[in-house]
């Protein structure tokens, strides 16, 4: 068979870690959501199971810089290799050493096993024959880091590096086909990784629970930065250990500071000794003492763990494993051997959206509020929406109709800028996060955002609330008698909006402009900042009117106040 038919999906490139201050933040205890006709906690069941009759006692290898999965065979004690991308399954033998495999570990395209006499084997997928590496080794970790190869022959292949740890508890890694022993003395019991291709950092729990620390980058360069911790975990952007009484905890990149995830109000996590988290892309596992396993998810497309809430109840049987991957199709992002050695896919549902609005329109205090901002199209079950940060504004709330659309609506009962981030959910756990700022305006004027009709009235008086922040420029002219426009006085206009984005213009504040009676008069305010405008100040071009009225005038009528917001 033809190797690449068996390849995962090629490494990603670097990201960016996630500032420790945007960690506090993702860490907040949120409530469970509820919905019509939806408990707060269900259970969910997955039905992709791919294979059966495996050793349970082996972990699923995975690795979240491939689609890969490889696990053992219990009849024959064979491996078998998972793509989980294209669905194919293929077995690749097994070392021809008696010994049993006690430990798999996959990078971008490649298969290592670890015996129980301490042997460490490399499938060559192309010659397909398993090739002795080194011995002594009771730990194996595939890196989602490398060296790209120049040969002409396999230019921009990914040779990732292999880390091993050895009966002593020392570190070795392997480049090429060299070894370096990088940490002694420690007693490291796991290993785990952050980051992607080119940026990644290595940490290590030592065999006695009690000692975490990240390497420097060179020999024997290793910084304690925790105590004691049951289990050690990592993505992309985190580093996460699980403390002896069950307590997720993040690493907040300064030594011995860390932060304990709360359970969420309501929920029934049942963090507790025994329990172990484990880290996915954009996912994070719980498996409890019992096998029973929770999990909560990312939003789609973003780096690292934002809290989702409830947590998901993914299975009330008992769990051995969980392997996180590459997400692929329907978010799909972990495998689970199960204790009856059944390996299943998690999935996560998806939600689409038709069009989505994320400038809420402004909302007046003490005035009737309703706005469709999102009109969902794919969702499994219940629909709902909650606020999953920031705040909306007091007297507005979000919500969700049978048809799919969220709706902001109520009666603002406090002005000033509110940002939130909204997150609809179903009932398959699917979730999507949506920003949103509504703006309440205090009582009093009228917003004027396009052009106006003739309006008898014996003046106008103008306010400058535009968004861009720039000074207001009001020109009229007589169109009666096909005069040429002038500014009038006190133009420009200062700009009257807070530091919130709440306008404070009021009548008195603006700029004033009385009308000759019988004639028909333009006025323009302009948005100098707009695209089109570049700054110029001509009624001309079409870009820069924010606002056009026309008035016509008649003796003792008030003078008509307007805000402009552009």
């Amino acid at each position: 068979m033809d190797s690449v038919s068996w390849r995962g999906r090629a490494a990603r490139p670097a990201r960016a870690r996630v500032a420790a201050v945007m960690v506090v933040a993702m860490l907040a205890a949120a409530a469970v959501v509820t919905g019509p006709g939806r408990a707060a906690y269900a259970i969910i069941t997955r039905a992709d199971t791919w294979a059966s009759g495996l050793v349970a006692g082996v972990e699923v290898a995975s690795n979240l810089n491939t689609t890969l999965v490889a696990a053992v065979n219990a009849a024959d004690g064979r491996v078998v290799v998972r793509n989980v991308d294209t669905g194919v399954t293929n077995p690749i033998g097994r070392p021809a050493d008696s010994s049993a495999v006690r430990r798999l570990a996959v990078s971008a395209a490649e298969v290592y096993a670890l015996l129980a006499n301490g042997a460490v084997y490399h499938f060559d997928s192309a010659t397909r024959v398993w090739q002795h590496l080194r011995d002594g080794m009771v730990d194996l970790l595939a890196s989602r880091d490398g060296t790209v190869s120049l040969d002409p022959n396999t230019l921009g292949q990914l040779h990732p590096f292999l880390y091993g740890v050895d009966r002593d508890g020392g570190v070795w890694r392997q480049v090429g086909q060299s070894w370096t022993l990088i940490g002694s003395g420690a007693g490291v019991g796991s290993l785990a990784e952050r980051g992607w291709f080119g940026r990644t950092s290595l940490y290590e729990l030592n065999s006695a629970r009690t000692l975490v620390q990240e390497w420097g980058g060179a020999p024997g360069s290793w910084v304690p930065i925790g105590g004691m911790a049951k289990s050690i975990t990592a993505n992309q952007n985190f580093v996460l250990v699980t403390s002896n009484s069950g307590q997720p905890m993040t690493y907040l990149d300064a030594p011995f500071k860390w932060a304990s995830w709360a359970v969420p109000a309501g929920a029934t996590v049942p963090f507790a000794a025994g329990g172990r988290a484990i880290l996915g892309e954009r996912s994070m596992y719980y498996r409890t003492a019992t096998g029973e396993l929770f999990g909560i998810r990312g939003p789609s497309g973003l780096p690292g763990i934002v809290v989702v809430t409830p947590w998901w109840h993914l299975a009330a049987s008992t769990v051995d494993s969980v392997a996180p991957h590459q997400p692929v199709r329907g978010d799909a992002d972990a495998t689970v051997l199960r204790h009856e050695g059944v390996a299943v896919e998690t999935t996560w549902g998806s939600i689409d959206l038709a069009a989505v609005s994320f400038a809420a329109p402004d909302a007046v205090q003490g005035e009737d509020y309703h706005a469709a901002v999102a009109v969902v199209t794919d969702w499994t079950g219940w629909f709902g929406a909650t606020v999953l940060s920031g705040t909306l504004p007091p007297g507005i709330t979000a919500g969700a109709d049978h048809t799919g659309h969220l709706l902001l609506s109520g009666r603002a009962t406090a002005a000033g800028s509110f940002a939130a981030t909204l997150r609809l959910w179903d009932d398959v756990g699917a979730v999507r996060d949506l920003p949103i700022t509504v703006v309440v305006q205090p009582p009093g004027g009228v917003v004027i955002t396009s052009d106006d009709t003739v309006n008898p009235t014996s003046g106008i008086e103008l306010g400058n609330c535009l968004r861009s922040r720039v000074p207001m420029h009001v020109l009229v002219r007589n169109a009666t008698r096909d005069e040429s426009w002038s500014e009038i006085a006190g133009s420009p206009v200062p700009v009257q909006l807070d530091a919130a984005g709440v306008c404070r213009a009021g009548a008195g504040s603006g700029v004033r402009w009385p009308t000759v009676p019988a004639d028909l008069i333009e006025v323009v305010a302009l948005d100098t900042a707009a695209p089109q405008c570049a700054g110029r100040v001509d009624p001309s071009v079409l870009g820069c009117v924010a606002m056009r009225r026309w008035i016509t005038g008649s003796p003792g009528l008030p003078t008509d106040f307007r805000v402009v917001t552009g």
